[in-house]
């Protein structure tokens, strides 16, 4: 595979830090139980903690809106189940309990399915995957439902894959991580990587990576809020071991209210595009003396000149 992906944070729905950590913020532990375990086709894990009452820094309070410095203590349980029927398909569940702050009663539950074989086209990987989830108890308004499809064919000279994942408004996985509930993410990305002969006149590049990605965001309606491009014309790997790439990343940002990127500075509502670039190299592991570097500049929230209007 490449080496460069737009691998932005997505639907995670069980994040192993919330427990026990609160924005940074230990939380003690009074008990807990762990079981992992493989019997037969069945994949087991279970997580049960009980945190015991603690207080957190004023610092902590503002930043997440608490009532008080005292965190209550709460039970938290995450648990996965999963099947395999045969040597393609795994189906699983995901089933969490319980918030971190100890302020909301919330539930998740979820179901995947994922299909792989290497036998397309003879001798081609290919995976196809989907999902669905909601959250119930004390979340928001609007839809408590997620779901994603995905196909994805990674191979050697050509690593290609596509997915789409909706997001309700009301998906709200208190022990996981959605940086964007209420849109649907569209992603395509394909890379071909060429082998030059051993024999030609680049004999010293050992695999060139061409890579290509766009990622699109649309609120419930359909309508747009953001996108963005990734291309990589040069990622190369050397025979030694080293590599150079450069990106171009073009971006889209659709504003309706004002955004606060820093005290103080606020950009108004509006339509943005600006464009970033990356020089990248780095020295093979195997080198006694190492040596990277990864740069980015570029353009920021620039105003396009036709804004588009806030109703």
């Amino acid at each position: 595979m490449g080496l460069a992906r737009l691998d932005s944070p997505q639907f995670i729905p069980f994040f192993s830090r919330n427990v026990g950590l609160l924005d940074g913020a230990q939380i003690p532990i009074d008990a807990g139980v762990k079981i992992n375990g493989l019997v037969g086709k069945w994949n087991l894990g279970i997580l049960d903690v009980q945190t015991r009452e603690t207080i957190v820094p004023d610092q902590i309070v503002r930043d997440l809106g608490l009532p008080s410095a005292v965190v209550p203590g709460t039970n938290l349980f995450a648990g996965r189940v999963s099947y395999d029927f045969n040597e393609n398909l795994r189906i699983g569940t995901i089933l969490t309990h319980g918030d971190p702050e100890a302020r909301r009663n919330n539930t998740l539950a979820g179901i995947d399915a994922v299909w792989r074989t290497s036998k397309f086209f003879s001798n081609k990987n290919l995976q196809l995957g989907a999902w669905t989830a909601t959250t119930q108890g004390d979340v928001g308004p609007g839809s408590k439902v997620g779901w994603g499809l995905s196909a994805d064919y990674p191979n050697d000279l050509l690593d290609c894959n596509a997915s789409v994942n909706h997001f309700g408004d009301a998906l709200e996985p208190l022990l996981g991580f959605l940086p964007r509930p209420g849109t649907r993410r569209t992603d395509a990305f394909c890379a071909y990587q060429p082998r030059p002969s051993k024999d030609g006149p680049f004999r010293w590049i050992r695999q060139e990576f061409f890579e290509n990605e766009y990622v699109r965001y649309t609120d419930p309606q359909g309508i747009l809020e953001s996108w963005e491009y990734f291309m990589a014309p040069i990622n190369v790997r050397f025979e030694t071991g080293d590599r150079f790439e450069f990106n171009w990343n073009p971006h889209g940002e659709i504003l309706l209210s004002p955004f606060a990127i820093a005290p103080g500075v606020v950009v108004p509502p509006g339509s943005y595009q600006f464009t970033r670039y990356r020089l990248e190299a780095q020295t093979s592991s195997h080198r006694p003396l190492q040596f990277g570097n990864t740069t980015w500049f570029g353009s920021f929230f620039l105003r396009q000149v036709f804004s588009a209007r806030v109703m």
